[in-house]
């Protein structure tokens, strides 16, 4: 006759087998579910920059855009003169301020 001893032993030797095969399905699984959020924070962040970027794009597009149809008339052309060649009118006064370190 079989001791119980011997049928317990043979049948835990399956079962061991079993848990031991899914464990290292579910480490497995549980890895690559890690590396597939962490995956999708890193393109969240990188979305959020672009989408961030674009925006700046947009308005500095929009702004050259008006200052493409600003129409190219004297006033137009008085401030570009003093913006960019440091025109001074005869009736206007400079001030300079010079901070000294």
């Amino acid at each position: 006759m079989i001791k119980m001893k011997e049928v317990k032993t043979a049948w835990q030797k399956p079962n061991m087998l079993i848990t031991i095969v899914l464990s290292l399905i579910m480490v497995v699984a549980l890895g690559t579910f890690i590396s597939r959020i962490m995956e999708y924070n890193d393109l969240k962040k990188e979305k959020e920059i672009l989408q961030r970027e674009i925006k700046a794009c947009k308005e500095e597009i929009a702004a050259l855009e008006y200052e493409y149809d600003s129409p190219m008339d004297d006033e137009y052309i008085e401030s570009v003169a003093k913006d960019k060649l440091g025109l001074i009118n005869p009736n206007e006064i400079v001030v300079v301020n010079e901070v000294i370190e």
